[in-house]
């Protein structure tokens, strides 16, 4: 009887710790989701440094999974994100480095490349790392897309212009299309270049390019026309500015591309068209050239020898505008029109 109770009493301690054993490894394992599942949480509500916290907490316990190689890429990505762009791409190199499947290496290939983009720089490294990860996908596939488009922007930055559009041409994702344009741009072919944009501005509204995208379209295009219009060939200017009224209506930039469309018009005496583009400058919610618009539009009425209109329009100037520094023009060019109404016949209102 002893012997069984001393047998069963052995089994018993041995369920006992075989039990405590596989509670410990449970909650070890437990603690461990834990501290993952807690960095993706910070990770997505962008708390990053946090994040980064508890992904080397999930990490120091060396499990080598999926979501350990998870853990390292967010790493990177928040790094990135923090602006610690040096320390985002060891992390990725890392990555790279310890052979993971094929799109794992990709993603961290693809993310190192586009800290480089954003860089305006090129890195022998990574041209080599996408030069071998294309060899591994099907052309059209998503991590295809992704590296050519990431090897045109670094031929881009090397300045092999042919070679970077023809890596965007065999891309079809937004950062493609827009490397085109600037492809466009730097070989000087702006008509292009701005093609590219206004089908990327009607299309992909949304995008996370899209208020950038907005911003160097209009820069380029206010800049160009402007280029045209000193050059005095304002026909080219006028085409120009008319191009940023479809994307920037009611807006400082539309009201000065209205207004130098105006002058363009009148520096090649076309007053009617002139005439129209003045009265959209007046008429928006923007004032900031409507003084200026204002005394153009008595110059245009004078020469189309409209001489009570343009009378009107300078009076009404000096007394909008009584200060203003054209203020002595206007009233030099009211006197020039009341005396042609004299001259005709007629008694100019005051």
């Amino acid at each position: 009887m002893k012997i069984y109770i001393a047998i069963f009493t052995t089994l018993l301690t041995l369920g006992v710790f075989a039990g405590a054993g596989y509670l410990a490894y449970t909650n070890t394992g437990l603690n461990q989701d834990r501290s993952y599942y807690r960095g993706i949480k910070e990770y997505e509500i962008g708390h990053f440094q946090e994040s980064i916290n508890y992904f080397n907490e999930f990490l120091s316990l060396n499990r080598n999974n999926k979501k350990s190689q998870d853990s390292k890429f967010r790493i990177a990505l928040a790094l990135k994100l923090m602006g610690d762009t040096e320390n985002a791409k060891r992390k990725l190199v890392e990555i790279i480095n310890e052979r993971y499947g094929d799109d794992e290496i990709a993603r961290a290939v693809i993310e190192y490349a586009d800290i480089c983009r954003m860089a305006n720089m090129y890195d022998y490294y990574i041209i080599g790392q996408i030069e071998l990860m294309l060899k591994k996908f099907p052309a059209g596939s998503a991590n295809e897309n992704n590296l050519n488009t990431q090897f045109g922007y670094q031929q881009f930055f090397l300045k092999q212009y042919d070679a970077a559009l023809h890596h965007f041409m065999n891309s079809s994702t937004d950062l493609a299309m827009l490397g085109k344009a600037r492809v466009y741009q730097q070989m000087g072919e702006f008509d292009k270049a701005l093609a590219v944009y206004e089908e990327f501005l009607t299309y992909k509204r949304g995008t996370p390019y899209y208020q950038e995208t907005r911003n160097s379209y209009k820069l380029m295009t206010f800049r160009e026309g402007m280029a045209q219009y000193k050059k005095k060939q304002y026909t080219q200017a006028l085409a120009y500015f008319d191009r940023i009224q479809k994307f920037f209506a009611n807006t400082d930039d539309a009201e000065q591309a209205l207004y130098f469309a105006g002058e363009s018009c009148y520096e090649m005496e076309q007053y009617e068209p002139a005439l129209k583009y003045y009265a959209a400058v007046i008429d928006n919610d923007v004032e900031l050239r409507d003084a200026e618009a204002l005394l153009k539009v008595g110059l245009c009425y004078y020469w189309l020898k409209n001489y009570p209109a343009s009378f009107n329009a300078m009076d009404k100037f000096l007394r909008e505008y009584p200060s203003s520094a054209f203020a002595a023009r206007a009233q030099k060019w009211k006197e020039m029109a009341k005396k042609e109404i004299e001259y005709m016949g007629g008694a100019a209102k005051e």
